[in-house]
């Protein structure tokens, strides 16, 4: 008598792992790239919410690699973000900042009586700037103060006009880079 024995082998459930490594983030003002390694025993996907970047891939199976793409910074604050990885009902999130977009805005033009006189202009800034008085009205203009650490006012004191032509003259403000944006510039007017 022959007895036949059939052996199936137990595929017990794989109870679901995942994790990802760096926890957070960052990039610069001008974007780039970052990479996160996600270490899983089965298949997964990622979402971003809060902030505007791109994942080299949204889905895997298993262990990968995922490069995160940050465009350059489009607001004057901070960006913070959330990627998230969901496997079998687990989460892993990786938190993201990046830093914001340089910003420096200035009051707008000023006319400043003939008999001269202290002029504040407004300025909004979130960077390190310079105040570059124009060579032609250096004898004429000069700052007097900067205050406050993300907003005040530039404090400015003119010279008597004593002619009847109108004096003009510029002042910029850069940052530390040296660069001008649009609106870093005030132009004064001094006359009679």
């Amino acid at each position: 008598m022959c007895i036949i024995a059939s052996l199936s082998a137990c595929n017990p459930k794989v109870e679901p792992a995942l994790s990802v490594d760096p926890q957070s983030v960052s990039f610069t003002e001008d974007g780039g790239t970052q990479t996160i390694h996600v270490t899983a025993n089965t298949s997964w996907t990622a979402t971003v919410s809060g902030a505007i970047l791109m994942l080299s891939t949204t889905a895997g199976d298993g262990d990968a690699t995922v490069t995160v793409t940050a465009p350059p910074a489009y607001k004057p604050e901070e960006t913070e973000g959330i990627i998230t990885f969901s496997c079998g009902g687990l989460i892993a999130k990786v938190e993201t900042i990046q830093a914001a977009q340089p910003a420096i805005d200035l009051g707008e033009t000023s006319t400043i009586p003939w008999e001269g006189g202290y002029c504040p202009v407004p300025i909004s800034y979130n960077k390190d700037y310079s105040v570059v008085i124009d060579p032609a009205c250096e004898g004429w203009v000069s700052l007097v103060q900067t205050r406050a650490i993300s907003s005040g006012t530039l404090d400015f004191k003119f010279g008597v006009n004593e002619s009847a032509v109108p004096r003009f003259g510029k002042v910029t403000v850069k940052d530390a880079a040296g660069k001008l944006a649009p609106g870093q510039m005030v132009i004064f007017s001094n006359s009679i």
